[in-house]
């Protein structure tokens, strides 16, 4: 079975529940710039599919974004 990248690592399932928990975990060591990359790189290409239905008009995927200080 050939399993691509994006099919493992790009999906909402994976971003939600792995990423953003990494992402915090990386923000309280100081990382942000890593826990900010990794929340890029595991969204899906594709916005066009049906979003999670959890998720609102409103959800932004740039509102989970760590800001710079």
């Amino acid at each position: 079975m050939n399993l691509k990248y994006e099919k493992i690592f790009k999906n909402w399932s994976f971003h939600n529940i792995i990423a953003h928990p990494l992402m915090q975990f990386l923000q309280w060591a100081g990382k942000n710039d890593l826990a900010n990359k990794v929340h890029d790189s595991t969204l899906p290409e594709s916005v066009e599919e049906e979003p999670p239905a959890a998720n609102t008009e409103l959800d932004d995927p740039e509102a989970y974004r760590i800001l710079k200080d």
